[in-house]
């Protein structure tokens, strides 16, 4: 059985890819508050595993397998350490504690189409209907991603 929308977390990490992360769940009417731009809030998401949290552009990427940055969070890791695993591919099922979906490009359309794709998935348990392959994604590096805020707020409507 598919996800609810409700059970789907959009994180990102930049003002920019926060509007991409809106567009996403808009796309797929996932509320507007199954996104955010808090690590913190990412980060005990994923520890407590009842939602799919899909990482929305490079910085979140980062953030999540590393935290390059340093950021404070609740288990008072520091920079380069995080207990979190991507997943390999496309889910519609829970991934259980500490795993999560890459949907970072290369390019703002690539990370929009793998944010929007992927969040379908999660959704239907298949791709849309005139789905392309999804573009190619960043791998997990250790650099903290020029803009990358811990707590990314921006105005709403």
């Amino acid at each position: 059985m598919s996800l609810q929308p409700q059970q789907i977390l959009l994180y990102a990490a930049t003002a920019h890819d926060f509007q991409i992360a809106l567009g996403a769940a808009a796309a797929n009417e996932i509320p507007i508050s199954q996104v955010t731009g808090n690590y913190n809030a990412a980060w005990v998401t994923l520890t407590a595993g009842q939602h799919l949290v899909i990482a929305v552009g490079g910085a979140a990427l980062y953030a999540l397998a590393s935290n390059p940055c340093g950021w404070s969070n609740p288990a008072g890791t520091g920079a380069g350490e995080t207990p979190f695993t991507t997943i390999a591919a496309p889910t519609d099922t829970l991934p259980g504690p500490n795993h999560f979906v890459n949907a970072a490009g290369y390019l703002a359309q690539d990370t929009y189409l793998a944010a929007a794709v992927l969040s379908y998935y999660a959704l239907h348990g298949t791709y849309p209907y005139d789905m392309q392959p999804l573009p190619k994604l960043l791998t997990p590096i250790h650099e903290c991603a020029p803009g990358a805020e811990s707590n990314v707020v921006i105005s709403v409507g």
